[in-house]
């Protein structure tokens, strides 16, 4: 999956040189990210469904811990089958 949201990104172009605050028009995640990997599934998004920990600098940038604890009961009829993190392009 890595290499298929790595491949995604490429085929948008390189970023935009001059004003480095330029947002683009494009929603990368309505137009493409979410069509493509959920499709119509329903996706909530908050802090009341998990918990995440990881520390501000991590000693290796190659190895980060990271915590993820649910904040809602897992069971048979609600629980959480797969847990998505993308790394969030900063601007």
């Amino acid at each position: 999956m890595i290499r298929t949201l790595l491949v995604t990104a490429c085929a948008l172009g390189p970023p935009a040189v001059g004003n480095a605050t330029a947002q683009s028009e494009i929603d990368i995640w309505a137009s493409i990210l979410k069509p493509e990997y959920f499709g119509n599934r329903k996706i909530i998004e908050g802090k009341s469904i998990v918990k995440i920990r990881l520390p501000r600098r991590a000693e290796d940038a190659g190895v980060v811990p990271v915590s993820i604890n649910s904040k809602i009961p897992q069971t048979p009829e609600r629980h959480i089958e797969e847990l998505y993190i993308c790394r969030r392009q900063e601007t």
